[in-house]
This record gives C-alpha cells, sequence and structure tokens, in this order.
C-alpha cells in the first residue's frame, strides 16, 4: 500500500533478560542453537535455560499447531547487538527449517515494540512522481537482521497455509526467501528487507546471490508493503 508502518513505538527499555521463563515461541537470542525438546512447547536450547533462538522458535511452532506466533525480545546485551548500528543480527549456522505448520507468524516488529526502536528512521524518498502524484513509500528500519551465510533466509514448505514473514532485514543469502511450491494459499511477506542492510545501506559482496524472493511452480506468495 506503499504506506511506512508507524514509527511512534513507545520506548519499553533494553534490561537484560532475568532468566525468568520468556512467553512461548519469544525469541530472546540472537544464537543459532536448535531446539531442545520440538514438540513439548517451551523454546530452549538446553534444559532449564530459557534461551529462545529463532532457529528453536521454528521448530517449535512447527510442532504445535497451537504455537503459531513468533514473536522477538532480545535484550541489548546480546552478543548479536551492534551499538554502533541499532540492530541485533541472527547468522545462521545452516538452513532453518522450512516452515511447515499452518498458521505461522514470524513477527519482526515485535523487537520493536519489546525493546524500543534502537534503529530509528525511514528509508525511501517519499513524496510523490508523475502527472498522477503517485506516492513513493518509505519504509521503517527494522531492528533484526538475518545474516543467511549462503543459507535460505526462509523456506516455506508448499502444503504451508495462513503463514506471515514480516520486519525484518534478510540478506548473504541464498534466496531470501523461498516458497516451495505445493498447494499452500495465504502466505504474506511484508515490511521487509531482503537485500539489503537493516539501515537500507547495500550490503556489497554479502548480497542475497539468487534471488530476492523465489516462487517455485506451482506455489503463491503476496509481497506487500
Amino acid at each position: 500500500d506503499g504506506e511506512a508502518r508507524d514509527a511512534t513505538q513507545p520506548d519499553i527499555g533494553a534490561d537484560e533478560f532475568t532468566g525468568t521463563p520468556p512467553a512461548p515461541l519469544t525469541v530472546n537470542s540472537t544464537g543459532d542453537g536448535w531446539d531442545f525438546s520440538p514438540g513439548d512447547g517451551v523454546c530452549e536450547t538446553a534444559a532449564g535455560n530459557h534461551l529462545c533462538t529463532l532457529r528453536a522458535a521454528v521448530q517449535e511452532g512447527n510442532f504445535s499447531a497451537g504455537l503459531d506466533d513468533i514473536e522477538f525480545s532480545i535484550p541489548t546485551t546480546d552478543s548479536g547487538y551492534s551499538a554502533v548500528d541499532g540492530w541485533w543480527t541472527i547468522s545462521l549456522t545452516s538452513a532453518l527449517p522450512d516452515v511447515t505448520d499452518n498458521g505461522l507468524q514470524i513477527l519482526g516488529l515485535t523487537q520493536t515494540a519489546n525493546r524500543g526502536d534502537t534503529n530509528p528512521g525511514l528509508v525511501g524518498t517519499g513524496g510523490t512522481v508523475g502527472v498522477d502524484a503517485e506516492p513513493l513509500p518509505q519504509y521503517e528500519r527494522p531492528e533484526i537482521a538475518i545474516d543467511a551465510n549462503g543459507f535460505d533466509g526462509f523456506a516455506l514448505a508448499g502444503s504451508a497455509t495462513d503463514i506471515l514473514i514480516e520486519g525484518l532485514s534478510i540478506y548473504d543469502g541464498d534466496n531470501g526467501i523461498l516458497a516451495r511450491g505445493g498447494a499452500g494459499t495465504n502466505r504474506t511477506v511484508r515490511y521487509m528487507f531482503i537485500g539489503p542492510l537493516p539501515d537500507g545501506s547495500d550490503p556489497g559482496a554479502d548480497r542475497n546471490q539468487a534471488q530476492g524472493i523465489r516462487v517455485d511452480s506451482p506455489a503463491s506468495l503476496t509481497v506487500t508493503s
């Protein structure tokens, strides 16, 4: 729709994670560990450590029909946070599990809501163009980056339906997002920086190497701002 999302999120603070178990499927670490016990409803990389990585959250989400929202609340004390840049980087060490569970939502914008707008500003010129004054979009900078390290950022299984991925930067991958061929419907990607860094800059040699978004046949995927 060409409109930037609301940039007036309150700064809720960036206090260090205290050890209390997070809400189910709340990513609180930029690590890349696997889930300790997929399907038990607890996102953590070791028994009782309460560290939920994106990889572990996708595993738990795939195993549970009831845990469908992956949110983010990573503290500034995490080693993947750059105070200079203002964002967190999740570096993949292998391909993430395919998204297979119907209804799974990966909600990158929740990092801003939970930890404050650490990467403020908009990317894009704004204004209008042409005799019809078509609006030029602007996009709010995300707080979470995925360095895919040559792997696909996300892959959607062909049958996966009602999928939403939003509010992340994906770079240095093969495909930023791969939608595998199949009968899955109602899959949406929005508010994403696929290729650029979270500040909108070119990552140079760390660009995605194949395609930003690849949709195999037969498959459907809606991409919107």
